[in-house]
């Protein structure tokens, strides 16, 4: 499904869902293999699954994705545009296509340690947390391959931290 949000993902009112399935092309899953979280997969069918139950979500400039300290259970990895993540005013840093966040409450079900705004209109493909324990039941490598991930973000937050508390 592909889901364009306004203002509010939550009301019914601001969704438009189309109802085929998004089964994604060759090219969508080249781009799948492009991204650092999926490229040392080499299980062709457990990915060609995982992307059979991406939902893509269209969000316009300036829109809440996640919001720190609320719950979302999603894996979010942006196809196009970009979004900054923020503590309050305090910008954290900028991803943009082929970046993933999300990630860590598909572990501990906990709420967004930070918030994520879109910067410009973006395209994401999500994932919610039991497809995503599916897909790591089928491949565990998704699973090293997040937790990979976020091993590098904690030693550049602690590198970042360690900067600003020197002064």
């Amino acid at each position: 499904p592909v889901f364009v949000c306004g203002r509010d993902c939550l009301q019914p009112s601001f969704i438009v869902v189309f109802e085929e399935k998004n089964m994604l092309s060759a090219i969508d899953l080249q781009f799948l293999q492009g991204i650092p979280l999926f490229k040392d997969i080499e299980q062709d069918q457990a990915l060609s699954r995982l992307a059979a139950n991406l939902e893509e979500v269209q969000l316009p400039a300036d829109h809440p994705i996640l919001v720190q300290g609320e719950q979302d259970g999603h894996l979010y990895i942006l196809r196009s545009g970009s979004v900054r993540v923020h503590l309050g005013d305090l910008e954290l840093t900028t991803l943009g296509p082929g970046a993933y966040f999300g990630e860590m409450s598909l572990f501990d079900g906990g709420p967004a340690s930070a918030s994520v705004t879109t910067c410009a209109p973006v395209i994401c493909l999500r994932l919610d947390r039991a497809q995503m324990g599916k897909a790591i039941a089928d491949c565990p490598e998704i699973g090293l391959s997040l937790i990979r991930g976020l091993a590098v973000r904690i030693r550049q937050l602690n590198q970042r931290l360690s900067g600003w508390l020197r002064g």
